[in-house]
């Protein structure tokens, strides 16, 4: 302690005996005490507090020297140590026995503080016994295990204060002061500090979330607005910095709040979640909303591939939520996917059934990579439900596998009445009005030469689907059903013979005209069936 009085004041106390050993403490009379330096009595820690704040960077040494020779590990702005004395280098220095080792005792180095520490700064063998490594504040936090987030629960503040009151509060961090108590005239100095840094944080996890609206700052005072960051943003945090004893977290272009009122660290691991809101949210899987941020007071189930519209992030214990109109669903990317940008070229609900627009594949796998077998355009599909990539793709499930969902391969199919059929079938048959008729084995069934009954098969089969049992007139009889003759209508198949030995079949369309493969001769025609009663009808459009 010689460095930090005066001469005079060194003589006085060698004089009255009032000076001891070095670790021992220094008691003086009042009217001594002030011809000492005030400056240089206050720049150190005289009784140890119990934890202390850093408030620059530095290093924890393994001996009070302080020396570069007894630098241990360095530690970092923010970093909270337990203290347990104090200890004096061999020049009378005084410094802080802490976590670790030693550091400065000089009140520019740290402040008091009443927060738990945040790292694992452990003695070596020669303190604690533990040979465990030190660990920074600026070093990140291990990814914790998945959240199950349906379970999760916790709680936010209910009543907030005053972002601001820090720093128009600010003086009272200049309370911590020397408090003297007058025993014999004497003086012991000791510290305390008016800041509870438990309603702060004071180490930098690299990422932190505002809880409400808040305000960037320019200044560390947290003065001169930037702007607002709006309540759920996620911001990077470049460390943290003190002003007054007031930590406060230094982001892109200033400084924001450290007030847990106002922000939270986000869980560790963050990255499987959704930080930012698009406006809509499509679910993976079946999902539940609930109606507090907790997920716990359960309102419905989502279905998987549902798209919800999201309102905003709402964020508890550092896990994010979407907020919807009736309540709040996970943020968790294994539940929930950010649909693509441009989801309106995509069906996003069930049509039922979809129809090729054109050559389209069926794939065996949701992300379309495995391809089944091409698909030509006109098939119709049966969707079974609309399910989601995990790179926000909606996709048809069908029979067999996979389809895409994109409006400009696929159409909603829509049933066609039967009149719509029957004209479908009258038009394809008419296209082939001139081709020539054959029975030849290999030419009879089309697509350009026919005999009757061949005829009759193709067309049905080509302009609608529909497969006739068997293609000779006596099989083809029983398809449909029957019909008499003053109740025809275009479509209907009119049969010549007797039921189970008709010789001739044709298709009716309309104002007594049937299309036929009549004959070699003729090939395929239309005939006035008035000149050819057909014997019975068979109608095949039900």
């Amino acid at each position: 302690m010689l460095k930090f009085v005066s001469r005079v004041l060194i003589i006085s106390l060698l004089e009255t005996g009032a000076l001891y050993g070095k670790k021992q403490a220094i008691t003086v009379h009042a009217e001594e005490v002030t011809q000492a330096s005030n400056n240089e009595q206050n720049d150190y820690y005289k009784v140890a507090p119990k934890k202390v704040i850093l408030e620059k960077d530095g290093y924890v040494y393994s001996n009070p020297n302080l020396d570069d020779a007894s630098k241990k590990a360095e530690v970092y702005k923010g970093t909270v140590l337990n203290v347990y004395s104090i200890a004096y280098s061999n020049t009378d220095i005084p410094c802080l026995k802490v976590d670790g080792g030693y550091i400065s005792a000089a009140k520019n180095f740290s402040a008091e503080s009443s927060e738990p520490p945040k790292t694992n700064i452990v003695t070596d063998a020669s303190s604690t016994g533990s040979n465990d490594v030190i660990n920074s504040a600026k070093e990140k936090k291990s990814a914790s295990s998945i959240e199950d987030d349906e379970q999760a629960s916790a709680s936010l503040p209910t009543r907030e204060s005053d972002e601001k009151s820090e720093s128009t509060n600010a003086g009272a961090y200049n309370q911590r002061k020397t408090e003297v108590s007058k025993t014999n005239q004497s003086q012991t100095v000791t510290v305390a500090s008016a800041v509870d840094l438990s309603k702060y944080y004071t180490t930098n996890s690299g990422e932190i979330v505002a809880l409400t609206d808040i305000k960037l700052y320019s200044e560390v005072g947290l003065k001169n607005v930037i702007k607002t960051i709006s309540a759920g943003s996620l911001l990077k945090t470049q460390g943290v910095e003190y002003a007054s004893g007031y930590p406060r977290f230094k982001v892109s272009g200033g400084y924001i709040t450290a007030n847990r009122s106002f922000v939270v660290q986000p869980t560790s691991n963050i990255a499987n979640y959704y930080t930012t809101n698009t406006g809509q949210i499509a679910s993976l899987t079946d999902i539940h909303v609930y109606s507090d941020v907790a997920l716990t007071k359960l309102v419905r189930t989502v279905s998987a591939g549902t798209l919800l519209k999201v309102q905003g992030i709402e964020y508890i214990s550092g896990y994010p939520r979407y907020k919807l109109a009736d309540g709040y669903i996970t943020a968790n990317k294994s539940f929930v996917v950010q649909p693509v940008s441009s989801i309106n070229n995509y069906y996003t609900s069930n049509p039922g059934e979809i129809s090729a627009s054109k050559v389209i594949h069926l794939y065996s796998d949701i992300d379309l990579t495995n391809i089944v077998k091409k698909v030509p355009a006109g098939t119709v599909y049966k969707v079974e439900k609309i399910q989601y990539s995990t790179s926000g793709y909606p996709r048809f499930k069908v029979a067999g596998g996979f389809i895409s969902a994109n409006k400009s391969i696929v159409a909603v199919y829509k049933e066609s009445s039967n009149t719509e059929k029957a004209n479908k079938v009258v038009a394809l048959a008419k296209t082939k009005i001139g081709d020539p008729y054959t029975q030849s084995a290999s030419g009879r069934l089309g697509p350009n030469s026919f005999d009757c009954s061949g005829f009759v098969y193709y067309v049905y089969k080509t302009a609608l689907g529909i497969v006739l049992p068997g293609t000779t007139t006596t099989t083809e009889e029983s398809a449909g059903k029957e019909v008499s003759l003053n109740t025809l209508k275009p479509g209907d198949l009119l049969f010549y013979g007797t039921r189970g030995n008709t010789y001739h079949v044709g298709i009716y369309e309309g104002n007594g005209i049937m299309v036929h493969a009549a004959t070699p001769e003729e090939g395929v025609k239309e005939t006035a069936i008035k000149y050819y009663e057909p014997s019975f009808a068979r109608r095949i459009l039900n």
